[in-house]
């Protein structure tokens, strides 16, 4: 399904080009634009103004009508837009999918791992990896069959114990490979190091004692760790360098990115990375940017 680029106006410079301005905003008409092959609706809104709620509203019903002509509902809001919660509610509540970068977040695992086992000068083969997770699908399945073949132990912490047994067999019958799955709140994440939550949201993680030097990676959602005795880091988003082709002016590289293998297989989504030299380059914590020193720390 193709996707939908949404964007403020940039101010207009020429007069013919403020009077358009005016006329768009009054009928509340919504402009496309095609760069390369991404189809960008352009709002009557102009950035950094303050937007009435009522004009949200009606340029968000304009916008369902649109998508509906073009057979979408999957769209990419610019960052401008992106703090406009109104506008972002709205549209999830009529089933238009936003992306925010969390899929890709989640695809680029091995590249993850391997940015903080390459600064804290570990080998992936020597690694013990955690995973907390509860949702069942193939994709998480397809990536931890691929991480329990590379790391020394792969361990699963899930409410749902029954539902992951079938990958535990796999692993053992076809590989020889032991998954550890547990449940238990006081010991399960005790001695972690590196924790990969794929789906644990904050208030449930928060019932678990996690090693205070543990290094977290939220895949779902912003999460945040209560306990005092927590001194690890607790990573929440990323930013990655990508080709100059795919960038979009206004728009955050993670997202552009993850509208182009959004509609892909992990198989293909992992050959893209490679193909397009896809890196992370850095880490983003409660705080902001991760410094290398403090992976070093832990």
């Amino acid at each position: 399904m193709r996707v939908i680029y949404i964007k403020a106006t940039e101010k207009p410079k020429s007069f013919l080009k403020r009077i358009r301005y005016c006329f768009d905003y009054y009928f509340n008409i919504i402009r496309t634009i095609t760069i390369q092959s991404d189809r960008i609706y352009c709002l009557p809104i102009l950035y950094n103004k303050k937007i009435k709620k009522k004009k949200i509203k009606r340029l968000s019903y304009k916008i369902i009508k649109k998508l509906e002509k073009d057979e979408s509902n999957i769209i990419v809001l610019s960052e401008y837009l992106s703090n406009v919660d109104y506008l972002k509610i709205f549209l999830c509540s009529k089933g238009i999918n936003i992306l925010d970068g969390r899929l890709l977040f989640k695809c680029l695992y091995n590249k993850i791992i391997s940015y903080i086992l390459d600064i804290t000068n570990e080998r992936i083969e020597d690694s013990q990896i955690w995973i907390t997770i509860n949702d069942y699908t193939e994709l998480n399945k397809e990536i931890i069959m691929d991480i329990a073949r590379k790391v020394k132990t792969l361990n699963i912490v899930t409410t749902n114990i029954n539902k992951f047994r079938s990958i535990e067999k796999t692993l053992y019958n076809e590989y020889g490979i032991l998954l550890n799955i547990s449940n238990s709140k006081k010991t399960s994440l005790v001695k972690s190091r590196i924790i990969l939550n794929f789906d644990f949201p904050e208030e449930i993680i928060n019932r678990y004692v996690i090693n205070r030097n543990a290094i977290v990676v939220n895949f779902l959602n912003k999460v945040q760790i209560y306990s005092k005795k927590f001194n690890g880091i607790n990573i929440n988003y990323y930013n990655i360098s990508m080709p100059k082709e795919y960038i979009l002016e206004g728009f955050s590289n993670q997202i552009v990115y993850e509208s182009k293998i959004c509609n892909f297989s992990l198989d293909k989504t992992i050959k893209m990375f490679y193909k397009d030299d896809i890196n992370i380059k850095y880490l983003i914590g409660n705080k902001g940017k991760i410094n290398e020193h403090e992976y070093k720390k832990q």
